[in-house]
This record gives structure tokens, sequence and C-alpha cells, in this order.
């Protein structure tokens, strides 16, 4: 499911889950890179939205560099859309590695919390 999002052209699908669906994408007027999540059509009931709302209102908070941004929600026929900062970093689900040993950390040490962050997506 690709989108036509308007200012943003949408560069690769990276996450297609069963409620929402996530994006890299270019915001057009200052080729920003972007990371773009939204809620599935058929998911777009009220409480899927509160919680994507929610989900944009505690980042919206944190003001900590170890934090992505959300630059905002917006919404496009009907559906919201989460879009937030693109720091171009490699996915959790291959672990970490550490470039002064080059020894991977596999995801299972990360805290439960993000780990099933990205689980029921």
């Amino acid at each position: 499911m690709m989108i036509p999002l308007p200012r943003f052209q949408i560069v690769t699908l990276l996450k297609a889950g069963v409620k929402a669906v996530i994006y890299c994408g270019i915001r057009v007027k200052d080729q920003c890179p972007v990371i773009i999540k939204g809620l599935r059509p058929e998911q777009c009931t009220p409480n899927n939205i509160e919680q994507l709302k929610h989900e944009y209102a505690i980042a919206g908070r944190l003001n900590t560099a170890v934090a992505v941004k959300a630059y905002a929600l917006e919404m496009h026929q009907g559906i919201p859309y989460l879009i937030m900062e693109d720091f171009q970093a490699r996915s959790l689900v291959f672990g970490v590695t550490f470039p002064d040993t080059n020894e991977e950390v596999p995801r299972r040490i990360l805290p439960s919390a993000i780990a099933t962050t990205t689980d029921d997506l």
C-alpha cells in the first residue's frame, strides 16, 4: 500500500504491520529525510487514531537527543500519518554493532518495551 501523501515523496516501505505501515520518505519542501507511520485504512478506529495521537504527543514532549523527534501528525483522506525524524539508523531487528570491538549485540538485550513496541505494528 503506497500512499500519495502531499508534501512528501515516499522512498520505500520499511514495514507493513497489522495496524500500521511505516515508510521512509522525503519532505519535498526542504528534502529532509523522514519516517512516515500511517494506520492501515481498515484500522482507522477511534481507539487506534487516539493511540497515534498519543504517540505524537509523547514524542513532542521528549526534548532529548536520544529520542526520535516527531515533526507532525497529518491527516490525509481520513488517515492519520505521524511524520518523524529519520536519523538513518540501522534496524534494531539486526542488533547493534559497537565500532570499537565490532561486537554485535542481539536485539534480545534491549528493554522489552522497545522490542514489543514495533511487534504489533
